[in-house]
């Protein structure tokens, strides 16, 4: 069975644009679309006249490890008030993950993947902002971690996807 994971229609709480939207919903279609995947049909909860300016979402990062590469990962967003109404099913479909540490101090936080001779290499957060259909701005202002190392994974659902 399929792990649900929902998108975000707005930014949250603590974030210096909170309550704005993200348009994560359009970044994702797009990002599905450019790549020949079909979603689920989610007809009203979607704006075809921002797909065509949004920058596409190609994966998710989510604090702690709970999925592996080839699981089935299914996309939701809430239809109203988060936690308080139904889920829309967007697509379920195999993604592949990336296992990453998170260093946050002072200066900021660095990603860092770590491959089987247990190698750290860091991955740029431009790039991830980028693909993770944020500015780099509302990229950093969305990790807001204690200092220290924590663990989380990249979700990618586009193949054409590498670091």
């Amino acid at each position: 069975m399929a792990k649900v994971r929902t998108l975000s229609r707005a930014f949250m709480k603590g974030h210096p644009k909170a309550g704005q939207p993200t348009y994560f919903v359009e970044k994702f279609v797009k990002s599905l679309h450019l790549h020949g995947i079909k979603p689920f049909d989610i007809g009203c909860h979607f704006s075809h006249e921002l797909y065509h300016l949004a920058q596409p979402k190609h994966h998710t990062i989510r604090m702690g490890r709970h999925f592996k590469s080839q699981d089935e990962l299914t996309v939701a967003v809430w239809s109203g008030k988060p936690y308080r109404s139904k889920q829309i099913k967007l697509w379920t479909g195999s993604i592949r993950t990336i296992n990453v540490l998170i260093y946050s101090s002072s200066q900021g936080f660095r990603f860092m993947k770590q491959d089987t001779d247990s190698v750290l290499y860091q991955i740029g957060s431009l790039h991830l902002a980028k693909n993770d259909g944020l500015s780099h701005e509302d990229f950093q202002a969305w990790f807001k971690l204690p200092h220290g190392i924590h663990e989380a994974q990249i979700l990618i659902w586009n193949p054409d996807i590498k670091y």
